[in-house]
């Protein structure tokens, strides 16, 4: 069971262990004031999955071996080697257990044979996107700058062309 958290009491969420009696999870019965937990059993599961087999769920769209295989291979035929080699993952859902040895795994057989598949992920996926805008918007300060005062004069138009440069 998840406890997730409610900002009064309880300020980070935390996994409840289940008491094991013969071997099964025994649930417990609630009273009112115990905290709220949320059930999760094939979710756990089921969620993480749709990030291959986006399918599974009615969406009509590649997995992420499939999406990686397609970038490798929009790459001059002499850069796929070395990009294969370098995946990096980051954001949250990086984070997900067995999911750099899964990509690695289901990603090889779309790519060249003499393409080697190493998926890495660094300390802190989450902030990754973060840090790396951030060093390129202190390198250069006008870079991707729109004030409020553009915005309310030109509007979306004024976004949409300082955005788009990047």
């Amino acid at each position: 069971e998840w406890v997730p958290p409610d900002y009064h009491a309880i300020s980070k969420g935390y996994q409840k262990d289940l008491p094991v009696v013969a071997g099964r999870f025994q649930r417990t019965p609630r009273d009112s004031t115990e905290e709220q937990a949320l059930r999760l059993e094939i979710e756990r599961f089921a969620v993480p999955e749709l990030l291959f087999h986006p399918t599974d769920c009615g969406m009509h769209q590649a997995g992420l071996p499939n999406l990686v295989a397609e970038a490798l291979a929009a790459c001059a035929p002499a850069h796929q080697p070395l990009l294969a080699r370098n995946i990096v993952i980051v954001g949250g859902g990086a984070r997900l257990p067995g999911l750099e040895p899964r990509l690695a795994r289901e990603l090889q057989p779309l790519l060249p044979a003499h393409c080697v598949v190493q998926v890495h992920q660094p300390n802190n996926p989450e902030l990754c996107a973060w840090k790396g805008l951030s060093a390129r918007a202190a390198a250069d300060p006008e870079f991707l700058r729109l004030t409020k005062g553009e915005y309310e004069e030109l509007g979306a138009d004024r976004a949409l062309e300082v955005f788009s440069r990047w």
